[in-house]
């Protein structure tokens, strides 16, 4: 998934949208400052001190449907960061989406939690994400890995076991390889390997294997951080990660056999500090189910 995909000429109406998505009226807060501030970083673009002026959805000019699907969807991260959805700022991205000729399921998530519809928001997020997942389960194993996959997501099924024992031995390794390091980041959190029942269907390892490949730990954060390095090196629809993450970790739709959580995204600046983390770390290490395992 791409999302430096804009011209230079349109990168400062692609930011006065984000900035009306995050809030039409008013004053950014910090957090949403920073969100802006760090798509800003990622374009190579310098953000002034002062917040830029709102742009109106019909006033919008992208001429790439490639490029207007991605500010679609950068919009709906931008109204999926409010707790609760503000009702103006998902009429904003419902107008952009409308005018820029562009629909996203996302927008329809959207719709359902603004109304409080969490079944269906859990409904279509699945949708889309067993979509994606079934199909990678499909390439690797054929029509007995999407088989293999459901059994063990609904009814913690052993599965893969011939494998098993090739994740084992990777505690044999040397440390520091990438093959130990996996081992132990499992095997400290208590998760099962392939294989074991309660373990990972062999087909979604890559999982953990980024976790530990990019260092995201497996707090609400780390996921969310996880969750988007995935959507970014996915060529097919890279976003359905990014919006399981962020409805599963930061807007607590249970999307997965683990607890969903709040991030920190929710909790006030003044608690935002070390100690917050720490309190997020105890608690993963209480809940080994956050990651959905």
């Amino acid at each position: 998934m791409d999302i430096d995909v804009f011209t230079q000429g349109e990168l400062p109406s692609v930011l006065r949208v984000l900035r009306s998505a995050l809030r039409p009226d008013g004053a950014l807060t910090p957090r949403e400052r920073a969100f802006l501030a760090t798509y800003a970083q990622i374009v190579g673009v310098r953000l002034a001190a002062a917040d830029p002026e709102p742009l109106p959805a019909d006033e919008v000019q992208v001429d790439d449907p490639h490029a207007r699907k991605r500010l679609v969807q950068l919009a709906a991260l931008a109204v999926l960061l409010g707790r609760p959805v503000r009702a103006s700022a998902f009429e904003y991205l419902h107008a952009l989406a409308r005018h820029l000729r562009t629909h996203d399921g996302v927008i329809d998530v959207i719709a359902a939690l603004h109304k409080g519809r969490r079944l269906t928001v859990r409904m279509l997020a699945l949708r889309r994400g067993f979509k994606g997942i079934l199909g990678d389960a499909y390439r690797a194993e054929g029509a007995f890995g999407v088989l293999r996959f459901l059994g063990a997501f609904w009814f913690k099924m052993a599965v893969n076991r011939d494998r098993l024992w090739d994740h084992r031995r990777l505690g044999l390794l040397p440390e520091g390889t990438l093959g130990r390091e996996y081992w132990a980041h499992m095997t400290r959190l208590g998760y099962g390997f392939p294989g074991e029942r309660g373990g990972i269907p062999s087909s979604i390892a890559y999982h953990d294997v980024g976790h530990v490949l990019a260092g995201h730990d497996t707090t609400p954060l780390g996921e969310i951080q996880q969750g988007s390095f995935q959507g970014g090196n996915r060529r097919d629809d890279g976003f359905f990660f990014v919006q399981f993450a962020i409805l599963h970790f930061h807007q607590g739709i249970r999307l997965t056999p683990g607890r969903s959580r709040r991030s920190i995204f929710s909790i006030p600046p003044r608690c935002c500090g070390r100690s917050t983390a720490a309190r997020n770390a105890e608690s993963t290490s209480r809940d080994n189910g956050i990651t959905g395992r």
